[in-house]
């Protein structure tokens, strides 16, 4: 067997488990259906990990009629988990990025990429023939590499990397749009993770790629692609670990979270520490009292808007019996959504403002707000 191949995969795994754990403590922390996406990611990369590492220990110079098989279980394995790590990739980014969670074009089209691949991957057959009806199939054993391998179709090979490349791609184009959003001097941990993700997306697939077109010249890198993966996946979990939640979890840029009653009363002012923006703070007071007293008279009839754009912003609106909460920011994410329907559910009028805040704090990954009195700036 290629012994440096399996010490690859082992300290891949070992890097891999421990950026799970960090994961699962950060579950507790942000309650976000995010984390089970990045828990995906993760274990779909270990088990690609433990099935290539198993498909090691199985190659055998000898007696490979009793082998063979195993090598494809396990090879077939280790595609399906990578294929589980991408598609768990795009819903990462989409439910952090995004209104739509799964309802969207980008979501539909990595579904179809990742069931041609998984189709594909289970129509492979052993023995190997001349058949070409099988997509999937084991290799004699090549005794200049010391291992069993497996092929594929061009269709096949196709299928997977633009698979790999798009869910690279979708969470790229996340931390890219991310790092607008951030304070300057979070700005180096986003683009530490980026680079993460072109070591554990784009470059583990150009590294197989080279080793696919030409593997008798390129046998040297076979399997260095858990290695960059491993890797680029470690560097976005220490990127969450240093930059924390509002690094990673806050997916746009929001301003100020609000709370007033029917009549138009603010109850709470909250600015949030990412925030200098151009709109009135008096003016935000009679936005709020405008879309109160409308609504207020309707109480029951569940027509508070559940979003209004203004412009270069926009205001989530969420009501609890005669409460209302908004926020304003420029993205509208599923995250600030959910963040904010988790606020005016735990939300008592008997609150104080360091209560709110404290609230706020817990559901909104941006950081505790400063209040805001609204009408400080009023003449007497």
């Amino acid at each position: 067997m290629i012994v440096h191949s399996i010490v690859y995969a082992v300290i891949s795994l070992v890097i891999i488990i421990a950026m799970v754990i960090v994961v699962i403590w950060k579950q507790f922390e942000l309650a976000s259906l995010s984390v089970y996406f990045m828990l995906g990611i993760l274990v779909g990369i270990a088990g690609w990990i433990i099935g290539d590492m198993m498909q090691i220990i199985l190659s055998r110079p000898s007696a490979t009629d009793i082998y063979e098989p195993w090598v494809l279980i396990f090879s077939q394995f280790a595609t399906i988990c990578n294929m589980v790590a991408m598609i768990s990739t795009v819903l990462f980014a989409r439910v952090l990025s995004s209104r739509e969670t799964l309802n969207s074009k980008a979501v539909a089209f990595a579904f179809a990429l990742f069931g041609a691949v998984v189709l594909m991957t289970l129509a492979g057959g052993y023995p190997h023939n001349d058949n070409q009806l099988w997509t999937y199939t084991v290799l004699e054993y090549n005794p200049a590499l010391d291992f069993t391998v497996t092929t594929a179709s061009v269709l096949w090979m196709i299928a997977d990397g633009v698979m790999v490349l798009f869910a690279g791609g979708t969470l790229m184009w996340y931390l890219y749009r991310q790092r607008r959003f951030i304070e300057d001097r979070h700005k180096k941990i986003i683009t530490f993770m980026m680079v993460g993700t072109f070591l554990a997306f784009i470059a583990s697939i150009i590294i197989y790629a080279f080793y696919a077109i030409a593997p008798d010249i390129f046998s040297a890198i076979l399997h260095l692609e858990l290695i960059t993966a491993a890797i680029g996946a470690s560097m976005i979990g220490i990127g969450m670990i240093w930059g924390g939640k509002q690094v990673l979890y806050g997916s746009s840029r929001v301003y100020s979270v609000h709370i007033f009653d029917e009549g138009g009363l603010s109850l709470y002012a909250g600015l949030l520490g990412a925030a200098e923006y151009d709109v009135n703070e008096h003016l935000i007071s009679g936005v709020a009292t405008a879309i109160s007293n409308f609504t207020g008279q309707l109480v029951g009839k569940d027509i508070v808007p559940y979003e209004i754009e203004l412009g270069d912003y926009a205001l989530m609106l969420e009501q609890k019996e005669e409460y209302i909460g908004f926020i304003i920011c420029e993205f509208p994410s599923a995250q600030v959504r959910a963040g904010l329907k988790n606020i005016m559910k735990d939300f008592d009028p008997k609150m104080g403002n360091d209560e709110i805040s404290e609230l706020v704090d817990n559901f909104m990954p941006f950081g505790k707000p400063r209040v805001m009195d609204i009408f400080a700036d009023f003449p007497e």
